[in-house]
């Protein structure tokens, strides 16, 4: 009887440990609010619906469509080829750059941007040379441009070229004496910009400006002076 006993109770622990590993094993199938079929037992559970990101559209990439208005920051060297009189001189302007930029792009297809652009930069180019008797100083105070833009967006990088007219205040001082003047110019250049979130950007950019001659009345004689200039320049901006 007690060797009975003892197999009874040994095969009981046995079914018992069965009865645990498989209910463990189909624990992550059961459902509590399953059906029962017509024998009493459990229908299986529906297998899991997949997440609902599966079923989200694709990315369609980021859209450079819109206004958007930041600030520039950056540096500029130009050229100015000055005839004082009987005597000329080559005036090498450079200094810092920085101003105001604004703009609205428009997303064409094949991932093609267009828009117009301007900005505002306070300059602090200037150079002195001699010019015979005489110091000439040539300096750039300020200029402003009226751009277009065109580029190819590479998701969240818009790679772009840009020219328009530009607008510069270029001074002149010889013998004492100054005088400045607005000349309008052109300008091109090209640079990349860079979606950091939904709406801050951050950019790079080279422009070049060209003025043509013209004269400055400034002590006993005029100056003639052409004039243009390089900016290389970054900006961070914000879009709408």
């Amino acid at each position: 009887m007690k060797r009975r006993s003892k197999f009874a109770a040994s095969a009981l622990l046995s079914l018992a440990g069965a009865v645990v590993s498989a209910t463990a094993a189909s624990a992550q199938y059961y459902d509590p609010s399953a059906s029962m079929d017509s024998y009493g037992t459990a229908a299986p559970a529906p297998a899991p619906l997949p997440a609902a990101d599966a079923y989200a559209a694709p990315s369609a990439g980021y859209k450079w469509s819109g206004a958007y208005v930041g600030g520039v920051l950056g540096a500029g060297w130009g050229t100015a080829n000055v005839d004082y009189g009987l005597f000329s001189t080559t005036n090498s302007p450079s200094g810092a750059t920085g101003g105001i930029v604004g703009g609205f792009n428009f997303n064409l297809a094949s991932n093609f941007v267009l828009g117009a652009e301007t900005d505002l930069t306070w300059n602090g180019l200037t150079d002195r040379q001699n010019a015979g008797f005489t110091e000439v100083t040539t300096r750039s105070n300020w200029q402003l441009t009226a751009r277009g833009r065109a580029g190819v967006a590479l998701d969240r990088i818009l790679l772009y070229g840009t020219a328009g007219v530009a607008f510069n205040d270029i001074e002149v001082s010889a013998a004492g004496a100054s005088n400045s003047e607005v000349r309008t110019g052109w300008v091109a250049g090209g640079g990349a910009e860079g979606a950091i979130t939904q709406h801050i950007t951050a950019r790079a950019e080279l422009l070049y400006s060209s003025f043509g001659r013209d004269e400055y009345a400034v002590g006993p004689t005029p100056a003639s002076t052409d004039f243009s200039m390089t900016v290389l320049r970054g900006g961070i901006g914000y879009r709408f």
